[in-house]
């Protein structure tokens, strides 16, 4: 055929999504879609030279390994940020709102003691020990009352998606508890949890006998 002619044919497969075109008028190639890429040569391999059965398999092996590691790299990252927005929205909620929305918080807060009221706070942070302990301590929430009539809240916060707050996770929790009461000489204090999925029966049944306030409603989030 002539020039033209393979021309217009070639155009017409641009039209149909089945090559595109180069920078020039006679530069033309495959889709650059992996899925038609190995379709295209599975039906066509024994049209093409020095083909080889495995290939097409090894490639997407490889294509996937890529993407899953990918996949997790930002899965982790997404956990990461999303956990630590929420720290920020409730760290915030005790820094600005705690009195003014105190019964609201009350009401959605388990465990609580019965002479306990969110108050005015020095100061709401998160806390990690100095670098003079050999194993540094960390919790997400270190809420210091102005008053020493009033509770101290010391807290941990999981936004995850799906795994509940654990026993095991609430015995690590109120061990951090009682040595950052201690190095902080706090003595009306607060163990709080917030877990956006919940707590295993068993959890809840150790906040609930150890004094740990906990809570899973998201109205905590709301600013």
């Amino acid at each position: 055929m002539t020039d033209a002619q393979m021309e217009k044919k070639l155009k017409a497969l641009v039209k149909a999504d089945i090559v595109e075109q180069g920078r020039l008028n006679f530069d033309y190639r495959g889709v650059q879609d992996n899925i038609f890429s190995k379709v295209f040569r599975g039906v066509y391999q024994k049209e093409i030279e020095h083909f080889e059965n495995g290939q097409v398999k090894t490639e997407y092996q490889n294509a996937f390994a890529e993407l899953r590691k990918e996949y997790h790299r930002l899965q982790g990252e997404y956990n990461y940020h999303k956990g630590y927005f929420a720290e920020y929205l409730i760290l915030d909620q005790l820094r600005y709102h705690a009195v003014s929305k105190s019964t609201l918080l009350k009401e959605i807060t388990r465990n609580l003691p019965a002479d306990f009221e969110f108050c005015e706070y020095e100061s709401v942070w998160r806390y990690h020990t100095s670098v003079e302990y050999a194993k540094g301590i960390s919790v997400d929430i270190l809420a210091s009352a102005r008053s020493p009539d009033d509770y101290s809240i010391i807290g941990e916060v999981k936004n995850r998606d799906k795994k509940k707050f654990s026993a095991d996770e609430v015995l690590a929790f109120e061990k951090k508890f009682e040595q950052i009461k201690k190095c902080e000489s706090l003595t009306r204090v607060l163990g709080f949890i917030f877990s956006r999925p919940g707590f295993t029966r068993d959890a809840e049944t150790l906040c609930r006998e150890k004094g740990i306030a906990c809570s899973y409603d998201e109205r905590w989030l709301e600013k």
